[in-house]
């Protein structure tokens, strides 16, 4: 059987027809979209991670171990640099074990501006004692300079270039990067200074502070 309808009802449902049309393109066209992964950095914010750490204990010269240090350091640099201001994230906190994937991973999941990873040399000779970095993307060049001579400078030390490493946290970092080694923890003056007080660290970090500092302020987005 074929029923009829008036051509009021027509109308009606034709009325009704269209606001449901229109609901439903507005519910698409409101509805939230899927989160795009993207590398956006934060306003000035630094990562720092120190090398080593678990059981990979890095140089040992002395009685001095390259993890302990790194880890007093990065405490050290991470309070200076949140009395200025600034956003700090550190890839560990304890004598911990990490994979250099694992550490440049924290860094870019917290949209990092820079990642500053510290550690300390070591050579056979006790005499040698410098300041330099290491860097791997062309972006990276800059943070390494600035922090290889703002170390040097504070720690009363000659500065040598940095060189090109393919590695470590350097190589999965997305924001510029840099591997700070600011001093041999194999020189005896060194480690005479580490067992005398906590005024080389202090130094130390306070020379990394700077030279993060200085990179951020001539970055400035």
């Amino acid at each position: 059987m074929i029923k009829i309808f008036s051509s009021k009802t027509i109308g009606l449902l034709l009325l009704v027809g269209s606001i449901l049309v229109i609901v439903d393109l507005y519910s698409h066209s409101s509805a939230p979209l899927k989160p795009v992964s993207k590398y956006i950095p934060s306003s000035q914010s630094v990562c720092i991670d120190p090398g080593h750490g678990g059981n990979d204990p890095g140089a040992q010269a002395a009685n001095l171990t390259e993890a302990t240090i790194n880890l007093e350091v990065a405490f050290k640099v991470r309070s200076e640099l949140e009395a200025k201001g600034y956003p700090v994230y550190m890839t560990r906190t304890s004598d911990q074990t990490l994979s250099h994937a694992q550490r440049a991973d924290f860094c870019n999941a917290h949209h990092a501006t820079i990642l500053v990873a510290i550690h300390q040399n070591a050579y056979p000779y006790s005499n040698a004692d410098y300041s330099t970095a290491l860097e791997y993307k062309p972006q990276d060049g800059a943070l390494a300079v600035a922090l290889a001579e703002a170390a040097g400078k504070e720690l009363g030390l000659s500065v040598t270039p940095p060189s090109w490493f393919e590695g470590g946290v350097l190589m999965h970092s997305d924001m510029p990067a840099t591997l700070i080694e600011s001093l041999f923890i194999t020189n005896t003056s060194e480690q005479a200074a580490f067992n005398r007080d906590s005024s080389r660290l202090n130094q130390e970090a306070q020379g990394i502070v700077n030279g993060i500092v200085i990179y951020l302020n001539g970055h400035k987005s």
